[in-house]
């Protein structure tokens, strides 16, 4: 009678124990999942993504390349085989009051002054955020390494913000804005660029790279938008949007990398850019300012030298 009731309860666990591998494989993946959180570092993030009602994510897509991606963007590698604009381009990096680490990019407007996202900024502490520029490949490190704090920021459809750092960057030449509406211009060639996180071409931003054969589909001027089929990722908000001038070769910078719509299939790819128009007067006022401030301070300083000579 017992042999027979032991019999019984085996039968009676037989599922339990057939399931026990499939419980395994469940609890196994998600630790797998659970570890490419960005407090570990493999998968930073630029901020949480909108919700569906506000539009396009914030460049947070996967980090696997598409199949649009194949030999379109082209990453930045040696100091010499680079684009004139490409030093003037940081890599950007910070870490929010949880810890978890945030990538994005910034451009250089003015000796002591960066433009990016704004919802790259939006997420620092104290600490402010890094700025990388120069990157040399050969070598394997950037020429000038600063930390920035946020002085002037646009949320909603402006989308970006005005960082400042010290002590100046004299080697690098800034980018200035070229607005669409002062140009005449060929939408058929833009050129949109970033430290862009997929471990294709950008080497989970490791490298700088740019897209140089997208176009530019639709100026939204009601919400600041410009509409492009450029390919990029996660990593590349604030990185600069060119665009070819009709009267030569030259790119115009009008703007900004902001958004991306997840692609509705794999040779589909749509991403925003900030129109410079939103922001060029901002822009134009915080560099007035900067050169003001940084001129009243080279004569206090040279004002306080005079003093402590004198009294000598």
């Amino acid at each position: 009678m017992g042999r027979s009731r032991d019999a019984v309860a085996r039968f009676r666990l037989a599922p339990l124990f057939a399931l026990a591998p499939l419980c395994v494989l469940l609890a196994v993946t998600a630790i797998a999942c659970t570890d490419q959180s960005p407090l570990r570092g493999r998968s930073p993030t630029e901020g949480p993504s909108p919700s569906p009602q506000e539009g396009p994510t914030l460049l947070q897509g996967a980090r696997g390349i598409t199949a649009i991606d194949k030999n379109r963007r082209v990453a930045v590698h040696a100091k010499g085989d680079r684009p004139a604009w490409a030093d003037a381009v940081a890599k950007l990096a910070w870490r929010d009051r949880r810890g978890r680490l945030g990538r994005g990019t910034a451009v250089l407007v003015a000796p002591t002054l960066a433009i990016t996202a704004q919802h790259c900024v939006k997420d620092w502490t104290g600490a402010g955020g890094t700025l990388l520029f120069g990157f040399d490949g050969l070598a394997g490190k950037w020429t000038e390494r600063r930390q920035a704090k946020t002085i002037v920021a646009k949320s909603a459809a402006g989308d970006w913000a005005i960082v400042r750092f010290a002590p100046p960057i004299t080697t690098i030449r800034p980018l200035k804005p070229a607005p669409l509406t002062a140009h005449k211009y060929d939408k058929k060639h833009m050129l949109l660029a970033g430290y862009s996180c997929d471990n294709g071409a950008g080497k989970n931003g490791a490298l700088l790279t740019y897209d140089a054969k997208c176009r530019l589909k639709k100026v939204r001027t009601a919400t600041g938008r410009l509409l492009t089929n450029a390919v990029c990722y996660h990593g590349a908000s604030g990185g600069p949007a060119f665009i070819k001038a009709k009267d030569g070769d030259a790119f115009l910078w009008i703007g900004i990398v902001q958004a991306n719509l997840p692609p509705r299939n794999e040779r589909s790819f749509v991403t925003y850019a900030v129109y410079q128009n939103m922001y060029v007067r901002a822009l134009k006022d915080a560099i007035t300012r900067e050169k003001a401030r940084l001129r009243a301070a080279d004569l206090a300083k040279k004002a306080k030298k005079k003093q402590h000579a004198g009294g000598d």
